[in-house]
């Protein structure tokens, strides 16, 4: 599939041109390569636009952005897909991926447009993945999202679920690091109640915290998804979660 994709873009989207009005007009080629050399203002811009031209119905504007999105939906064939191997893996992370460029809206307030988009794909093929393991938390129980985004986050409940999904999936987390990484810095959760609950050490339980928010966060940069996972930026609230539970920490 990819092999068709690739003779395809060559043959023509590459050397199409697609008109982005007061961004100008340029070939799927030129598009490329502004997304990989622009400032980081330029390449929101191109790549708003091109979300806008794509939902509109064109073509060109969904063949750029598949190849703009390829090298992370090849990683997330080997890392997400578990239903199917190889070839019909790549298939599949490509379907999804085609689906969301399709579908996806750039709503006000959206800030991180390319890890917004990244993340939709990763949440489009854990949808149709069966459970491999239990999931590690109840969506449920995280925090709703505030009334007015922040720069940082955008519906923060559903990145938090999607990505600890991901994490778990992908053998970044084992499920219990998941679970502690919820309780601690989701819900706001006290490291000495927990450590008498689960029968350790409190400075253990700070390690096993930090070992796995430290590896989160490496792994959530390394495919991009636009968010920091460090333990005071999780999600809004987080501060406000964790002044009440100041007395066990300190």
């Amino acid at each position: 599939m990819t092999a068709q994709l690739d003779r395809e873009w060559e043959q023509h989207y590459s050397r199409e041109c697609i008109d982005l009005g007061a961004l100008g007009s340029g070939t799927g080629d030129e598009w490329m390569t502004l997304m990989r050399a622009g400032s980081a203002d330029r390449q929101d811009a191109v790549l708003r636009a091109l979300l806008e031209h794509a939902a509109q119905g064109s073509p060109e504007a969904e063949r750029v952005l598949l190849a703009m999105m390829m090298p992370k939906v090849i990683a997330f064939s080997r890392t997400t897909v578990r239903s199917v191997a190889g070839a019909d893996a790549v298939a599949v992370a490509i379907g999804a991926a085609w689906e969301v460029i399709r579908t996806f809206r750039v709503t006000p307030g959206m800030h991180h447009v390319r890890g917004s988009l990244v993340l939709a794909i990763l949440r489009t093929i854990l949808a149709a993945e069966p459970p491999a393991r239990e999931i590690p938390f109840d969506p449920a129980l995280l925090p709703h999202p505030l009334e007015s985004p922040t720069p940082e986050w955008i519906d923060p409940g559903a990145r938090v679920e999607a990505v600890l999904e991901w994490a778990v999936a992908a053998g970044v987390l084992d499920p219990d690091q998941a679970r502690l990484i919820v309780r601690i810095d989701v819900l706001g959760e006290g490291y000495r109640e927990l450590a008498s609950e689960m029968s350790v050490d409190y400075d253990t339980l700070r390690k096993r915290a930090f070992r796995a928010r430290r590896r989160l966060t490496a792994a959530a940069c390394g495919e991009g998804l636009g968010i920091n996972i460090a333990a005071a930026d999780l999600v809004p609230g987080w501060h406000q979660a964790r002044a009440t539970n100041r007395h066990n920490v300190d």
